[in-house]
């Protein structure tokens, strides 16, 4: 850990830097100081008065700082706050020893450990994707929650083959949550559980074997916050938290790379050890190294999305949160579409509009399977096929009313879909677009935050 320097940015501006065989200009080395043999710099040309209280505590990651040789240096920067605040906040009656942790600089030095890790990934890791830049909608969040209790309970689980039966839940779950994720973002998120996954794996393992035995160079009197990681147990259940905890942030889609991708990876050394070698050498990602390993049958697919069938009854739930906005929507649609008419409506959901519409034939398109399966359900006397309308095909039928209620916003290529629409057309056919005022989006989102509104990815 010590082949990459450190940059550490003080509150009051003061840069110290460890390590950097060509410090840039402004530094100046303190002399008669070392870490590990490493030569410490400061540069105080940005310094304020501030006055700082310990702990402090932040995160950064490597970056490109100065050159050496013709070379850029990386160096691992670290933008440090005032930690003291948030730990005064922390009131653990039951547990006086898990407040003082949450100000220990255990903490900090874990987040050291992390940043330092991404800059070695560089040596056995070909970055290819960007980061995941995602807003959910309900499939995501409904079967990114299963991903979530599904690597928990597997983690948890003392009996290996029964914690494989976990991890099935969880490939199949990625696989029907992925059906309303292109391509590249399937592959950004798998990309992102890997490169943060594994800094959060390398913040457990050390804490693995710390608890194996450990003699600290640092003292409480050199730093009072600093407790010798004399409660390892406590850090690892917190990561078990961090893990619960990303399953409830609904609308935070990336920020579920850490603790789903360490939790990956834990899991991937308990039950198929080995699996670096394999990832360092074909470069696969953690979720495709798990299936590959798991070879999960066509009839063990289908067993598990049936146990998951009953996940689609939530939109029921946001339609009756929402009644006042969806029995609105309805008699509007009602006031445009006369009864007995033959109505086409992409992206039907579980049918409720299109049923309320009285049409003398009516036909509902969707992509997920569990929402069409639940409107077949309820009405029988109603057509429903699952299908991704941006790539629907023509069977040879025109209708008298199209319908896109809050759908248009979804797509990926709005022009090619109404093109692939026309074989449903007639010269007289209606087509109805509905779509919310943008001006209502903070509000919207807002409510999203706050569980008021359905999640919806971002339109």
């Amino acid at each position: 850990y010590t082949d990459f320097p450190f940059l550490f940015i003080y509150p009051d501006g003061v840069k110290i830097l460890v390590g950097h065989p060509a410090p840039p200009d402004g530094f100046k080395e303190i002399t008669g100081l070392t870490v590990r043999d490493k030569k410490v710099f400061i540069d105080r040309t940005e310094e304020v008065s501030v006055k700082l209280k310990p702990p402090l505590i932040g995160g950064g990651g490597p970056i490109p700082y100065g050159r050496y040789n013709g070379k850029r240096v990386r160096v691992v920067r670290i933008k440090l706050s005032p930690g003291v605040k948030k730990a005064e906040k922390i009131k653990d009656k039951k547990s006086p020893e898990n407040e003082k942790m949450k100000a220990a600089s255990e903490n900090q030095i874990l987040i050291n450990i992390h940043e330092l890790f991404h800059c070695h990934q560089r040596k056995f890791f070909r970055l290819r994707y960007g980061n995941l830049r995602y807003n959910p909608d309900l499939n995501f969040a409904i079967y990114s929650d299963i991903e979530g209790k599904a690597l928990e309970k597997a983690y948890l689980e003392k009996n290996n083959e029964k914690a494989k039966e976990y991890l099935k839940d969880f490939i199949v779950a990625r696989e029907l949550k992925r059906k309303s994720m292109t391509r590249n973002y399937q592959n950004s998120e798998s990309s992102d559980d890997f490169l943060e996954g594994t800094a959060v794996y390398s913040e457990f393992q050390t804490l693995l074997q710390l608890k194996d035995g450990y003699k600290p160079l640092l003292t409480r009197e050199k730093d009072p916050y600093f407790y010798n990681f004399n409660n390892i147990d406590y850090f690892i259940n917190e990561k078990i938290k961090a893990l619960r905890k990303s399953q409830d942030a609904t609308l935070d889609s990336r920020g579920k790379c850490y603790n789903y991708g360490c939790f990956q990876a834990i899991l991937l050394t308990r039950l198929f050890p080995g699996w670096i070698k394999d990832a360092v050498k074909n470069n696969k990602l953690l979720d495709k190294l798990i299936s590959s390993r798991l070879n999960i049958t066509e009839s063990e697919k289908e067993n598990i999305i049936k146990r998951f069938d009953f996940l689609a009854e939530k939109r029921q739930y946001w339609v009756k949160r929402n009644k006042y906005y969806y029995t609105n929507q309805e008699k509007y649609f009602r006031f445009l579409v006369p009864d007995e008419q033959s109505v086409l409506e992409l992206g039907c959901g579980t049918g409720e509009l299109l049923n309320a519409l009285k049409p003398k034939r009516g036909v509902g398109i969707d992509f997920s399977q569990e929402m069409i399966s639940i409107a077949k359900k309820r009405y029988p006397h109603l057509e429903f096929h699952t299908a991704d309308i941006e790539s629907i095909e023509d069977w040879g039928e025109a209708f008298d009313v199209l319908i896109l209620a809050d759908v248009v916003g979804h797509l990926m290529d709005i022009e090619e879909t109404f093109r692939r629409l026309h074989p449903f057309c007639r010269p007289d056919t209606r087509l109805i677009v509905s779509y919310y005022n943008f001006l209502w989006e903070p509000i919207l989102k807002i409510g999203e935050l706050f569980g008021l509104k359905m999640p919806q990815q971002h339109q």
